[in-house]
């Protein structure tokens, strides 16, 4: 959509793919660059010599430390969801004995954008709707668990969406595959795959995963019950893991979770029908989903003028240290 916009002070290109892509990157020149792709000077993505300053925005209101190895560590700023979020990143910068980056609050861009989109959805009468939406990977809920969850799921009397996480199609495609055959009769059941999760979204009326960010999307944006399964995630990868060995137990998104979420174990699997029925809203539960909101999605609507103000500030500060 962007390449077909026709932006009057905005030029879009499509840069390729693989190596093509990463040439293209890593000789950019620019003032400001800002980036919602992690890992900058870590792999093939390198910082070009020809930019004075490279931001990155957080594409998801959970903790900054989820991302994989040195994820954020060769930025100059981050531009944060929530206050909440900045604790842990001056951590690891003072475990691993880097350069404090510049930390802004600014909000969240696309829950600003989906939030507007749902006033104009239209609201039709539909059965009830369980949205299936794990993040990928080994420790996700599709790669993990399956069949042994969505055999008993496709025997209900719900509608099932599952919305597999976009890298599950290129990480996971053997695992998409084995199940969208196995439930290929199942009127019951649609894969979604679009781009945009709003319209699925928009359609639940209560949502199963596991630690995936979408979490706090259909919290934050729909205010609706969430079923999680609590499957032992292994912290090796992501910067969370140099906060020590009772990381998992102090980061917000795992908190967060057991506050506004219901567990569901896998011995309840075979139970779903009755643990869905169950999982009736309560007043405490929509109390902490206000509360997470407030923490984490700050500024709610003002993101894209906050982001555009950092900028052209940034830009304005590196012309001034030019002249002086």
């Amino acid at each position: 959509p962007a390449l077909m916009h026709g932006y009057k002070f905005i030029k879009c290109k499509f840069i390729g793919t693989g190596n093509t892509a990463f040439a293209h990157l890593n000789f950019l020149k620019a003032d400001v660059v800002l980036m919602t792709t992690p890992g900058l000077d870590v792999y093939q993505l390198k910082r070009s010599k020809l930019v004075k300053h490279y931001a990155h925005v957080l594409h998801a209101p959970s903790d900054a430390v989820m991302y994989k190895l040195f994820g954020l560590d060769y930025f100059d700023s981050v531009l944060l969801s929530g206050d909440y979020q900045s604790k842990d990143i001056r951590t690891i910068e003072s475990i691993r004995g880097i350069k404090e980056k510049q930390l802004v609050t600014v909000g969240c861009t696309y829950l600003d954008v989906y939030e507007e989109k749902l006033k104009h959805l239209e609201h039709s009468e539909k059965p009830f709707t369980v949205l299936v939406s794990p993040t990928w990977g080994a420790c996700g809920l599709l790669s993990r668990y399956g069949e042994k969850l969505l055999d008993p799921l496709s025997k209900t009397k719900f509608n099932i969406i599952i919305r597999p996480h976009p890298q599950s199609k290129k990480s996971e495609a053997a695992v998409l595959e084995k199940l969208r055959t196995r439930y290929k009769d199942n009127s019951n059941i649609i894969w979604d795959y679009e781009s945009e999760n709003i319209n699925s979204l928009a359609k639940a009326d209560i949502m199963i995963s596991d630690y995936s960010g979408i979490i706090y999307d259909y919290t934050f944006l729909c205010d609706k019950p969430v079923i999680y399964v609590n499957q032992g995630i292994d912290l090796r990868p992501y910067d969370a893991d140099d906060l020590g060995e009772n990381a998992i137990d102090n980061l917000w998104q795992f908190l967060t979770l057991k506050k506004i979420g219901i567990e569901l174990k896998e011995e309840y699997f075979n139970s779903i029908e009755r643990v869905i029925i169950d999982a009736a809203d309560s007043n405490s539960l929509k109390e902490e989903r206000k509360k997470a909101k407030e923490e984490a999605w700050q500024y709610q609507g003002e993101a894209a003028k906050k982001i555009t103000d950092f900028m052209i500030q940034t830009q304005t500060n590196l012309q001034e240290e030019a002249m002086s």
